[in-house]
């Protein structure tokens, strides 16, 4: 269990708070939640403004060295996915070009994955993939 101001989550507890949390604050530029059911293709959802998210909660309370690496390996391995889940997420994006991938967890304690998340967003940037804006940015929020 990780413990926040607003509660104790695990990944699940954590998704259904974040899930609750985008329906609301993005209802009014379309949010759509994506089932993880049969692989959620690394989004839990979007916005058909272009902004993709993806949570994560950490099993524990782990030291910043820790937390960080785990952080950081999970935005790695999910950005991979759009890679690899390209065609079949354009299949829902349709039209709507990516602008933000928000990586959503209950804390960070070091600033290096801010710079983690920029150098991920420049290195995507230059993959020229169709689902992408030529803005593309990624981003951590808490």
């Amino acid at each position: 269990m990780y413990k926040t101001e607003h509660g104790n989550f695990n990944g699940t507890t954590w998704e259904e708070f974040c899930q609750i949390c985008f329906k609301r604050k993005y209802e009014t530029v379309g949010y759509q939640e994506m089932p993880a059911w049969q692989g959620d293709l690394g989004i839990e959802g979007f916005t058909r403004t272009g902004i993709l998210f993806q949570c994560y909660c950490p099993d524990e309370e782990y030291a910043p060295d820790e937390l960080y690496i785990k952080q950081r390996d999970k935005i790695t391995t999910d950005l991979k996915k759009l890679v690899t889940n390209e065609n079949e997420l354009k299949g829902y994006l349709k039209a709507i070009k990516v602008k933000q991938w928000i990586f959503v967890t209950p804390g960070y304690k070091k600033k290096d994955i801010v710079k983690h998340c920029q150098d991920k967003a420049e290195e995507y940037k230059k993959l020229n993939l169709s689902i992408l804006d030529t803005n593309f940015d990624v981003l951590i929020y808490d």
